[in-house]
């Protein structure tokens, strides 16, 4: 270092990031704020604006600024006048101003946040700079009766000195709603035979109550169109349900707040295919509502392929009344099938030689 070089007092550095990016959710932007001099506010009023936080969700007027330091956010209020750890939310624009009403000492990190909620819809991240008015230092006069005295006019901070988190933390970046879990399967692959398909759902943001979630490509069923039940563990979530025969399609219509990162599990009774299909079902799942569209994706499981054979995979005589020659003998059987055998099937059984 050269002897008595000083360096223009400034911030040195402004680092942004923020908790997570799903959609709809409640996100923690968090500031840290370095200085390479001690800095106090002007005469005038100073200020810090951050922004833009675009689609940032929060109320017009003061928020809160929160801290494991309390005296990292007692340097701003929301106005000259206002109260000490708060800032200034403009919706409009997606900007954060702070006030500053003390010191802000040089040698540390100021590290402060406060929250916003995520839009719901895809986003990348926001390209997030800083305007100091009546804060940093400009060079004042001519040559080398030049000073440098607290700027009265807005100021740039460099971009260099600005920086954002990356990936999933860079500031409102935000994921497209989206069911993280999206499972189907079933209870039988016994062509003909009646089958229950069981869907587990997570949807990574909050689905609103009269959403319709559409699961298609269900093809080959038995199953005639209309109204269909719903069971299972989480069936009250769903208002009513249909189905459509020959698209495979169900769509039901939640009755209450289908919560993000929660997983609701339910099923339906279906037939299955009367022959075996080539291609088990791979079916998509979307959902559409007045604030809230999920994009149509594949769901994990394949059902409705209709594969096996409907079969006694057991049949046994396991007692009998007699083993005397000659009396009459009542033989008790047990019979186990892949499949449910309808009322007045006739079952024939053969082989009994011997008898008279």
């Amino acid at each position: 270092l050269l002897p008595l070089l000083i360096k223009k007092p400034s911030i040195h550095e402004i680092k942004i990031g923020q908790s997570t990016p799903a959609p709809g959710a409640q996100n923690t932007i968090t500031v840290t704020l370095n200085v390479n001099a001690p800095i106090r506010p002007g005469i005038q009023g100073s200020s810090i604006l951050l922004g833009p936080f675009e689609g940032a969700v929060l109320p017009h007027g003061a928020v809160a600024l929160h801290s494991a330091n309390v005296t990292d956010v007692h340097v701003f209020k929301a106005s000259q006048d206002g109260v000490p750890g708060t800032a200034h939310w403009d919706p409009t624009h997606g900007n954060l101003m702070m006030y500053v009403v003390s010191e802000i000492s040089s040698g540390r990190d100021y590290v402060f946040s406060f929250d916003v909620v995520n839009p719901s819809c895809s986003q990348m991240c926001s390209n997030v700079g800083a305007v100091t008015d009546g804060l940093v230092f400009v060079p004042a006069g001519c040559g080398s009766d030049a000073s440098l005295v607290q700027s009265s006019m807005p100021v740039v901070v460099e971009g260099d000195k600005i920086e954002l988190a990356d990936d999933d933390h860079c500031p409102m970046k935000v994921y497209a709603p989206t069911f993280t879990t999206k499972l189907v399967s079933e209870c039988s692959e016994v062509r003909a035979g009646a089958n229950v398909l069981t869907f587990s759902l997570a949807p990574n943001i909050d689905v609103p109550t009269g959403t319709i979630v559409s699961v298609a490509g269900l093809v080959g069923s038995t199953t005639p169109s209309g109204p269909i039940e719903v069971g299972g563990k989480n069936a009250t979530m769903f208002a009513s349900a249909t189905w459509e025969q020959g698209t495979g399609t169900l769509k039901l219509t939640t009755q209450g707040v289908m919560h993000a990162n929660q997983v609701a599990s339910f099923s339906i009774n279906v037939g299955n295919p009367e022959q075996a299909q080539a291609m088990a079902a791979s079916p998509t799942i979307g959902a559409v509502s007045s604030t809230v569209i999920i994009g149509v994706k594949t769901m994990s499981g394949l059902v409705l392929g209709g594969q096996a054979d409907p079969v006694f995979t057991s049949a046994t005589i396991i007692a009998e009344s007699s083993a005397a020659q000659g009396p009459y003998n009542m033989l008790m059987m047990k019979f186990v099938t892949n499949t449910a055998i309808a009322t007045d099937s006739r079952l024939t059984i053969s082989g009994l030689t011997g008898t008279v």
